[in-house]
């Protein structure tokens, strides 16, 4: 009886370790973006919520490796050009392989192993993407604005 005791909190143990960040592990922390706004040359920045630039500006065309958002908070994304009005957009975010497995893993566990884990990937970004495809054949005005 006592064996069987400790057998369950070994592997309860074990679960709790193994659970521990799998977004973290499975996805990482960034991903590529394949960036392809029209007309070439132009640049996309990627911001916070409190105006802090995420990333960019990133050229177009080009691929390039960032940060997933923190916390599943999107970003506003910013198409530019000097002479082009310039385009604003909120990317989906969705979530990465990685937040599936973390997803599956708390469930299964009934959040006991993976609650850690979950909190871990949520606050570093590993459970979720952005839409890679929202930042293909972005178009600009090829006029100033408000002409």
């Amino acid at each position: 009886m006592k064996t069987l005791r400790s057998q369950r909190l070994a592997l309860l143990g074990c679960l709790l370790v193994a659970n521990t960040g799998c977004a973290t592990l499975i996805s990482g922390t960034h991903q590529n973006l394949n960036v392809d706004v029209r007309p070439p040359g132009s640049d996309v920045t990627l911001y916070r919520w409190n105006g802090d630039i995420a990333e960019g500006p990133i050229p177009s065309p080009s691929t390039t490796r960032i940060h997933r958002p923190k916390g599943g908070f999107p970003y506003l994304a910013v198409a530019s050009k000097p002479g082009t009005c310039p385009r604003y957009w909120i990317p989906t975010v969705g979530t990465s392989p990685g937040g599936w497995v973390s997803t599956v893993a708390l469930m299964a566990t009934l959040g006991l192993a993976a609650i850690c884990g979950a909190l871990v990937d949520s606050i570093d970004g590993a459970m979720f993407q952005l839409d890679s495809s929202e930042f293909t054949n972005v178009m600009l005005q090829e006029e100033p604005c408000g002409s």
